[in-house]
């Protein structure tokens, strides 16, 4: 497999973030590098002694792009569809970074290609690369002609493809609910793409990605019970970004900006939430609120709070999450240090901690580092694998680790 591809689109994403991430901040390098890369990643830097971006591999380097989207996005002309170029991007490094040592098959080399000649376009590659970039789609398109018969897979999305005149309706396979028109036919092969007005904007898509949209039925009566049930499947099935599921599961009263907070998360990409209201305002119960949502939603099994000592000792979390119908327990040292060594043994933190108290005054160097004792270490998160997973964190007044320097705050980003 042609490994010039990536290596093209490596040196175009250096120019690209060299050219924006400086203005972005003086510090830019901690901020928009060594910040938005995941604790594996900068581990290596550290060890590695990495100071420049052209050192960092792919997968860094669209890691970076991803995490500062917005901000980069600000200031060049980026549309939504080449973020999803950059997810896809980050799928084909990985799919061609643990290939079989047979290969991966023409059509998925043909598929990914294509994706990267749209990325590196985008970026701004010169010519010349992206005439190199098309010599290796011709070489894999000449591989796959030489084929009889083609395979199933792309005789079905050629066959379909034939289906998709313009103005059709058609709707995404993974993604159901996504329906509109199509617009424009684009022919290739293996696969033809088609271009699909949707939500307000124009995004392509192959022709295997698409299916026609199924005509809506003629009414029918019903009787309520059975509607009330197809309703219950579909929020069920798809949840709604709208409403809320949880909005009298807990002995509250009702305070209308208290459920701000739960409403922008659950319309959020990413489902990260900082709540810095005034002191008395409820952020507490805004939090449980978020708690309870989540639940409806999803399977929500291990949670941690952490929290100032004071409040442990005052049992503030433990009493207000009663009113929410949540049983919580307090960490203490010896607590914490079981949780750990159960995770070590059985790959999981412990059942009967799934839902846990822990004070700032436990994020100490050992808890992330561990500690040697004469022979025997005692393990720290980093001497964990698989680590320990939480499905949601909720850490009280944050503003006692905002100093990145102390193994408080990096306990807590850990």
């Amino acid at each position: 497999m042609n490994k010039g591809a990536l290596e093209l689109l490596s040196h175009q994403l250096v120019a690209v973030l060299a050219d924006v991430l400086p203005k972005l901040s003086n510090d830019w390098w901690r901020e928009q590098v060594i910040d938005k890369l995941t604790y594996q990643q900068q581990g290596y830097i550290q060890t590695a002694q990495i100071t420049t971006l052209e050192q960092l591999d792919l997968a860094a380097l669209l890691r970076i792009l991803d995490q500062n989207w917005h901000e980069i996005a600000g200031t060049r002309a980026m549309s939504q569809a080449m973020r999803n170029w950059v997810k896809e991007t980050q799928l084909i490094r990985n799919r061609w970074a643990h290939a079989p040592a047979t290969g991966l098959p023409n059509e998925d080399v043909y598929r990914d290609l294509d994706t990267l000649e749209r990325l590196a376009q985008a970026l701004g590659a010169r010519d010349p690369d992206l005439e190199a970039l098309r010599r290796q789609k011709s070489d894999v398109m000449a591989t796959l002609a030489g084929k009889t018969p083609l395979p199933n897979a792309v005789t079905t999305a050629i066959e379909a493809s034939c289906a998709f005149s313009l103005g059709t309706v058609v709707r995404l396979k993974a993604k159901p609910t996504i329906s509109g028109a199509v617009t424009n036919h684009l022919p290739g092969y293996p696969e033809d793409r088609f271009m699909v007005f949707h939500d307000g904007t124009v995004t392509t898509y192959y022709a295997s990605q698409l299916e026609a949209a199924v005509a809506t039925p003629a009414p029918a009566s019903v009787p309520p019970a059975t509607l009330h049930a197809a309703l219950s499947a579909l929020q069920l099935r798809h949840p709604s970004t709208g409403s809320l599921y949880s909005l009298f599961a807990s002995r509250i009263n009702f305070v209308p900006y208290q459920f701000r907070p739960v409403l922008k998360l659950i319309q959020a990409d990413r489902p990260r939430l900082l709540i810095a209201d005034e002191v008395g305002v409820g952020k507490t119960i805004e939090a449980g609120l978020i708690l309870k949502e989540l639940q409806a939603r999803r399977d929500i099994r291990y949670v941690l709070v952490i929290c100032p000592k004071p409040l442990v000792a005052e049992r503030k979390w433990l009493e207000e999450l009663k009113r929410f119908d949540e049983q919580f327990v307090h960490l203490d040292g010896p607590a914490l240090r079981y949780c750990l060594d159960e995770t070590h043994l059985d790959g999981v933190w412990p059942q009967q901690h799934a839902r846990a108290i822990l004070p700032y005054s436990l994020l100490d160097e050992t808890l992330l580092m561990g500690k040697q004792q004469g022979r025997k270490k005692q393990r720290g998160l980093l001497d964990l694998d698989p680590p320990p997973v939480f499905d949601l964190v909720i850490v009280d007044e944050a503003h006692h680790i905002r100093n990145t320097d102390t193994w408080a705050y990096r306990n807590v980003r850990y």
